[in-house]
């Protein structure tokens, strides 16, 4: 019956996870489609550089709840559910929305969240190597690689296995969606925030 449950909650994630934050919000405060802008992700970085800090703060937030109301949900009904399982299926649901043509956003936020709120002293050195990369080096993209793959390895590293064996999949997944911009990384032409 838990299993029932899991899989039930693993769908609901994945369901709020699809809901395009960043198109629906762009099209509602703009009247523009967000995709069709920049790298045509759907996520805050995309929206910055479309609509603006404002824009993309709503956006951000609302993406950040998608690693946190799935997991209330589960513990309101007792499921006991890993909440960084829940927040891969939210992640799943942001990179390929099923309410938007499965064009979603690259799976930082979500990431990030995950790590924020489930592991927080893990996720302040991710932000730490977040902020240096992106300092240095002017691109989200990298940036959001470089510390979510950075928080990963601390959390195997340290042993932190509920943590790690579900942020592996939420990384590999966040690599996957960024393949794009890995190339034009590789090429030199990748897009910079400033």
């Amino acid at each position: 019956m838990d299993l029932i449950f899991l899989v039930l909650m693993f769908a609901l994630a994945y369901l709020y996870g699809s809901i395009p934050s960043g198109l629906f919000i762009g099209k509602i405060l703009h009247k523009k489609d967000v995709r069709e802008v920049g790298s045509g992700g759907t996520g805050t970085t995309n929206t910055l550089r479309a609509f603006g800090k404002k824009t993309a703060i709503i956006v951000f937030l609302f993406d950040l709840s998608k690693v946190l109301l799935p997991y209330w949900i589960a513990l309101l009904f007792n499921i006991p559910a890993n909440p960084i399982w829940l927040a891969f299926g939210a992640a799943l649901g942001h990179c390929y929305p099923i309410f938007a043509d499965f064009r979603g956003g690259k799976a930082a936020a979500v990431a990030g969240a995950a790590a924020l709120f489930y592991a927080t002293p893990y996720a302040l050195f991710g932000i730490a190597i977040l902020a240096a990369v992106v300092y240095k080096t002017r691109m989200v993209s990298a940036g959001s690689m470089a510390a979510s793959f950075s928080l990963l390895v601390l959390a195997w590293f340290t042993g932190l296995t509920w943590f790690a064996v579900p942020y592996t999949a939420i990384v590999a997944l966040l690599f996957w969606a960024h393949r794009a911009n890995i190339q034009r990384i590789l090429a030199g032409n990748e897009n910079k925030l400033f």
